[in-house]
């Protein structure tokens, strides 16, 4: 059978109850739950819960996902599963931005998002990206343990899908987008520490990449073009 590791760091018992029911329905998997309770504070970031979580996995593939994830189709952890088992070495999700950044920045997706009438349909097959949304993410367990999330950059909860994707890019690891239909409740959020964490990827990667992209954002990773970004955005949205 075939083994896969659902890893979620939770607050709400309720959407996450709402996400392993779904679950219990997947078809040809052996689904492992491990939910990390975090109603207390237990973990301070994403990433130290998740790598945490990643240790105590025993599942072949890791699924990382929000609380507030459903799955539509019962057949979609069996997808990623065959899906990584033709592709090993590389990073798979349900949303992602396009690698060709041309003064745009264009999600890829078919996942529905918020209203279960608001779904995007950008992409039909799995398409390589720059970087994956973290609301959905997985890798075989074997690639995890060369690359795991930045505690220490990504200390809070943003931003540390992109850096596992980074990692991989630089080691010449790919990342795919694949049409999967599963319902995102949350439309996602940016906030300040949203924009911290995005400069401090922008230091981080300035030798590997002129530019970060994300689903919900770009920054340069030159120095000056990033403060002039930073500075028109400021007069923008005050």
């Amino acid at each position: 059978m075939k083994k896969i590791s659902l890893i979620t760091v939770y607050n709400n018992a309720s959407e996450l109850t709402d996400m392993t029911e779904s679950a219990k329905n997947q078809k040809n998997v052996d689904v492992e739950f491990i939910s990390l309770d975090n109603t207390n504070g237990k973990f301070s970031c994403a990433a130290k819960a998740l790598n945490y979580g990643a240790m105590q996995a025993n599942g072949d593939v890791l699924v990382f996902l929000h609380q507030d994830i459903v799955f539509c189709s019962d057949y979609v952890l069996d997808y990623v599963y065959n899906f990584l088992s033709i592709h090993e070495e590389c990073l798979c999700g349900a949303a992602g931005v396009e690698n060709d950044f041309k003064n745009r920045r264009l999600t890829l997706s078919s996942m529905y998002q918020g209203d279960m009438e608001n779904k995007y349909d950008t992409i039909d097959s799995p398409k390589n990206v720059f970087s994956l949304d973290e609301c959905f993410m997985a890798c075989k367990k074997s690639l995890f343990s060369k690359i795991k999330y930045d505690e220490n950059l990504c200390d809070g909860w943003h931003l540390y899908g992109v850096d596992l994707c980074l990692q991989a890019k630089v080691k010449g690891i790919k990342s795919f987008v694949l049409p999967l239909d599963i319902l995102h409740k949350s439309i996602g959020n940016v906030d300040d520490s949203f924009a911290v964490t995005l400069n401090k990827l922008a230091v981080k990667y300035r030798k590997n990449f002129s530019f970060i992209c994300t689903t919900c954002s770009f920054i340069y990773t030159n120095p000056i073009k990033r403060a002039l970004l930073n500075i028109i955005r400021k007069i923008k949205h005050g």
